[in-house]
């Protein structure tokens, strides 16, 4: 880490002896802590390097490596961060990082601006817009800078807005109205393809509104945000000319989180109540003790993981859904003792789902008291076939034993010379060891 006008050692350091190895990742790790050392302005520690070796002529190299975290050595305008990561087949990635030139966010002219925000759900969205009109309120950002930022610095997703405002306050307030739902988002068709007469039309457009009037500029902004809904990205930079705003920080889009396990959910069910991956308990007297849920394609149990292009319950997806039957029949399958083990795991036939698709779970009592469960699918409606199935036995509560007291059942209380004299007895001797007091016994 140093800068372009380098005049001292640049520094050196590895995330590994901090983090550990993060295979694949190991580059992007690096990258993000360069990134966080250009943006504080410190050079992180590199640890566990006490004493630098004796083999690399580091004055020679015009090289150090960062023992304390510290300033970047110059005071230079364009710190650099190189960032190198080499893979065990040969595959070598790097890229040198460079710290943007000091720019003023918060004074840029205030005129028209147009503000481009996506999400890939319409909640992701609304929750950035929400983000975006704190950080303009209260960091007080000019609007060209945000807009440049969210038209070059971000994917354009499939749910789209965009805000039209003159003023940061028009933007916050236009913003709000989004992240509470009282404007309306729309979604880019699956398949989009943009029409090139329409794209050239808003090139035009966009030249022509640098230097011109506010109505005429509020006018192609507002032909651009509604192009932008429709599925098109323009290239904004015409608006500003010569002169480009600054890039500023921007809060980022948090990650959704979706939960595809079993989570914690009342143990026994009765019948017919709803269940987890099993889905309910469909016991009858007639048919026995058995569970059923309706699987379709676009269920992401199966969706994500096809074979053939065709969406298949995964070899886990079978073992999951065994084990989510047996918390639905709890209490009628026997195991009350310590616990349950599961043995057996057999997978006869993958389980397609191509329409909607019943997956059932029979338990069956064997003769030594074992339950044998069994995991079938078919068409709605039709009867399954079997696909799985696995063993599930009761392990017996650990009985504690009882107390003895010394001098009970033949047994009596000795010293420690007659212990060892009995060990004598049986081929043991004992020598006392000065290391630390105690005896020893050897095998003669």
């Amino acid at each position: 880490m140093g800068s372009v006008e380098r005049d001292a050692p640049a520094l050196l350091m590895s995330t590994k002896p901090s983090i550990g190895h993060c295979q694949a990742a190991s580059g992007l790790v690096s990258t993000v802590v360069a990134t966080c050392a250009l943006t504080s302005g410190e050079v992180p520690v590199s640890i566990c390097c006490e004493e630098p070796s004796d083999y690399v002529d580091w004055d020679a190299t015009g090289l150090r490596v960062c023992a304390q975290t510290q300033p970047w050595l110059q005071a230079a305008e364009h710190p650099v961060a190189a960032v190198s990561a080499f893979g065990v087949s040969g595959t070598n990635a790097h890229v040198l990082l460079r710290a943007p030139s000091p720019a003023d966010s918060t004074s840029w002219p205030e005129d028209s601006q147009i503000l481009l925000v996506s999400g890939a759900t319409e909640e992701s969205l609304r929750r950035q817009c929400a983000d975006l009109a704190v950080a303009l309120r209260d960091r007080r950002l000019s609007l060209a800078p945000v807009a440049r930022t969210l038209a070059e610095g971000r994917h354009h997703l499939a749910c789209r807005a965009a805000v039209v405002a003159a003023t940061s306050g028009e933007a916050v307030h236009a913003l709000e109205e989004l992240a509470q739902g009282q404007s309306a988002v729309s979604q880019v068709p699956r398949g989009f393809r943009p029409n090139r007469a329409q794209e050239t039309a808003l090139e035009e457009m966009l030249r022509g509104a640098h230097g011109a009037d506010k109505a005429t500029r509020g006018e192609v902004l507002r032909a651009v945000a509604d192009s932008y809904s429709q599925g098109y990205v323009s290239d904004l930079s015409p608006l500003w000319g010569a002169s480009q705003p600054p890039l500023v920080s921007l809060p980022g889009t948090v990650f959704a989180t979706d939960t595809y396990w079993v989570g914690e959910q009342p143990r026994a069910q009765s019948p017919e109540s709803a269940g987890g991956l099993a889905g309910r308990n469909a016991s009858t007297v007639g048919e026995g003790l058995r569970t059923r849920t309706r699987l379709r394609p676009a269920d992401p149990l199966v969706a994500d993981h096809r074979l053939d292009g065709v969406p298949t319950l995964p070899a886990a997806g079978h073992l999951a859904v065994l084990c989510d039957a047996v918390r639905i029949l709890d209490g009628r399958v026997p195991g009350p003792g310590a616990g349950l083990r599961l043995t057996g795991l057999s997978i006869q036939r993958p389980v397609v789902v191509t329409g909607e698709t019943d997956v059932v779970v029979r338990a069956e009592e064997m003769e030594d008291g074992s339950v044998l469960l069994t995991l079938g699918y078919g068409p709605s409606g039709a009867p399954p076939q079997d696909a799985s199935s696995v063993v599930l036995e009761a392990l017996a509560a650990p009985t504690a034993a009882d107390p003895v007291e010394p001098g009970s059942a033949g047994m009596r209380p000795v010293d420690s010379e007659q212990l060892y004299r009995m060990l004598g007895r049986v081929g043991l001797d004992s020598r006392c060891c000065v290391s630390h007091g105690h005896r020893r016994a050897h095998r003669r």
